[in-house]
C-alpha cells in the first residue's frame, strides 16, 4: 500500500466515523387507526436526538429516531468509493515534489540523529 492509498483509507474511515456521529434522523407521528406520517428531520449528532417538529398532537404519538437505511446506504456508498479509489491509485506513484520533500527529510532526520537534536 502506498502512501496516497493509506491517505484515501484514513480520509475514507474518517467519513465513515463522522457519518456515523452525524447520522440521517426521521420523525414519525404514529397515531393508532388513524394516522401515520414519517419524514426526515435532517442530521444531527449521536448524543442527542432532534427535538420534534411534526403536528401539534400529544408527545407519546411522536417519535425521533436514527433513518438506518439511510445511514447505512451512506456507509455502503463511502465504502464503494473509498474502494474505488484505492484500487484507482493501486499503481500510482506519488508526485517528484513529494519524493523530493520526503528523501529532503529523511536526510535532515538522519543529520539530527547523528547530531544528538535539533539543529538549523
Amino acid at each position: 500500500m502506498n502512501k496516497t492509498q493509506r491517505a484515501i483509507l484514513v480520509l475514507g474511515l474518517f467519513c465513515f466515523v463522522v457519518l456515523g456521529l452525524f447520522p440521517p434522523w426521521t420523525e414519525r407521528v404514529d397515531i393508532p387507526r388513524y394516522l401515520h406520517i414519517e419524514k426526515a428531520v435532517g442530521y444531527g449528532f449521536i448524543g442527542g436526538a432532534p427535538e420534534p417538529r411534526g403536528l401539534p398532537v400529544r408527545r407519546e404519538f411522536i417519535s425521533v429516531e436514527v433513518d438506518g437505511t439511510r445511514l447505512a446506504a451512506e456507509w455502503i456508498t463511502a465504502a464503494i468509493i473509498t474502494l474505488g479509489l484505492l484500487l484507482l491509485f493501486q499503481g500510482a506513484k506519488p508526485p517528484k515534489w513529494w519524493t523530493e520533500l520526503c528523501q529532503r527529510q529523511d536526510i535532515r532526520r538522519r543529520q539530527e540523529s547523528m547530531m544528538g537534536g535539533r539543529w538549523n
